[in-house]
């Protein structure tokens, strides 16, 4: 498929397309009055051509494959010219797919739905199903490539719809791998430092890049804050998008426009480097050659989305922070760009978690010592698709209490993990139970830790497996010795 820029087409030259998926538009006239203010603020997307009440097709006019009800609802406003990009070479099944994947993310936008959008996992799914070319909002990028002194080699900016299609689908693959974090785990939301950092980058991001003296100034801050020890170049990849969040109505159909334009740049550091040697097929001179090594751009290893995306709102008091090795954020970019305070790592409030159950130590048996993991896995397992997973005082306290924990030790124990803000997912893994000493561990399945005890032995502690269905030793099952202990015995 090839799409063309965004062109203005007459009213009257679009059409419906005969099986959009689509039948019942809704209510449209809280759309029309957004309509009649503001005007078409998003595109629609239609095809060369259109089918007539006989299903015969004509070469003149457009079909319409992608805002159906913000067409409708023009209308009824009076709007006789659209803005629409107009897509070539779109096979009819694709046309039909793309129109029920619009449908069925505007189902999944409900009322009832609409209170979790503040959870980012959910946030973050919504921005990134726009990172594509049919729906995508970005509107310029800015490239910086800096080696490993920190010169610039390379700078360039680009309006992103004069882009050739194959290089626009590379730099959103580049964009929505920001956006694929994992909240907790790699993505995370940082605070300002100084409140008058989050006025400038929030000018920065309503100028949509344009400002060339102000966009200077922002990378070359970029370049002389991030790490680049063992890079030989690295790409500082800023994008400006504009998206119109789509509004809910009142009978939870999507009234594709809305009253909120969400301006935001989403920045991306991604390692330039080698092509690996190798060799290669010519298949047009039947041969075997050297590959030709090439700098190529990897994935992103940081990122960052500013003002962030909160209830479905601009969120110009937080920053979101993408870092591809959770445990690895680049320090300097956070502090010294963003000014933000540095996340707590997922290594960091692992520690801080088992620190914070210091004052339990010698104090537990194995067996409060399994309820206290199962009791932590269920909390785990509640929080895990909640907004605030970050484990609560009351609720270390109360799982130390009901396994038998002194109440002051326990109120001691559930205000240091409190302090440290320590995410559910941070604590235990809640597949497998883990026992032993400094030099050596046994793991159990979370499900069989009733396989598991210890025992006192001629005055020696030991560490019981029960033996339940064979033994096996890196993978090889050992010889049954059942029977042994009575031959002993008889001796």
């Amino acid at each position: 498929m090839t799409t063309s820029g965004i062109t203005n087409i007459n009213a009257k030259l679009i059409h419906q397309h005969p099986d959009n998926p689509r039948k019942d538009l809704g209510d449209l006239t809280e759309l029309s009055e957004s309509i009649k203010k503001k005007g078409i603020m998003q595109n629609l997307t239609v095809i060369p051509g259109y089918w007539d009440e006989n299903r015969a097709h004509h070469e003149e006019g457009y079909t319409l494959i992608i805002g159906h009800r913000r067409f409708a609802a023009g209308k009824m406003a009076g709007v006789t010219m659209y803005p629409c990009r107009i897509v070539e070479d779109m096979s009819y099944k694709d046309q039909v797919g793309t129109m029920l994947e619009e449908n069925m993310q505007r189902i999944d936008l409900t009322p009832l739905e609409q209170p979790e959008r503040s959870d980012m996992k959910k946030e973050l799914f919504e921005l990134k199903r726009n990172m594509r070319i049919e729906l995508c909002n970005i509107t310029k990028i800015t490239g910086y490539i800096v080696d490993n002194n920190r010169d610039c080699r390379l700078e360039f900016t680009k309006a992103f719809l004069n882009i050739p299609e194959t290089e626009q689908f590379k730099y959103l693959d580049i964009f929505g791998k920001v956006l694929s974090g994992k909240p907790g785990k790699n993505m995370f939301q940082l605070d300002f430092l100084d409140k008058e950092r989050a006025r400038y980058l929030n000018a920065i991001a309503n100028t949509e890049l344009k400002d060339d003296e102000v966009r200077q100034i922002f990378l070359e801050e970029i370049a002389e804050s991030i790490d680049v020890s063992n890079k030989t170049y690295t790409l500082i990849l800023i994008a400006s998008g504009i998206y119109d969040i789509p509004k809910i109505a009142t009978d939870g159909t999507d009234l594709d426009e809305s009253e909120e334009i969400y301006r935001y740049m989403i920045g991306c550091l991604c390692p330039v480097g080698l092509s690996a040697a190798g060799l290669s097929y010519a298949p047009d001179l039947a041969d075997i050659q050297e590959r030709t090594r090439d700098w190529t751009v990897s994935m992103p290893t940081q990122g960052f989305l500013y003002p962030a995306f909160t209830d479905r709102h601009s969120d110009p008091d937080h920053v979101w922070y993408y870092s591809k090795r959770p445990n690895d954020p680049d320090k300097g970019l956070i502090t010294q760009t963003l000014w933000c305070k540095l996340p707590s790592t997922p290594e960091e409030q692992k520690i801080a978690f088992r620190e914070s159950l210091n004052v339990v130590n010698g104090k537990v048996s194995l067996e409060q010592a399994k309820d206290l993991y199962h009791s932590l896995g269920r909390i785990k397992d509640i929080k895990s698709d909640s907004e605030d997973r970050r484990l609560k005082a009351s609720e270390i306290e109360n799982i130390l209490k009901n396994i038998g924990i002194d109440p002051e030790a326990a109120a001691v124990s559930a205000k240091s993990c409190n302090s440290a803000e320590i995410d559910s997912e941070n604590t235990i893994n809640t597949k497998q139970f883990e026992i032993g000493l400094p030099d050596a561990h046994v793991t159990v399945n979370a499900e069989r830790t009733d396989l598991v005890s210890t025992r006192v032995i001629d005055g020696e502690e030991y560490i019981l497996i029960k033996a339940d269905g064979g033994i096996c030793a890196n993978g090889i099952i050992l010889e049954n010795r059942e029977g042994e202990k009575d031959e002993e015995e008889d001796d």
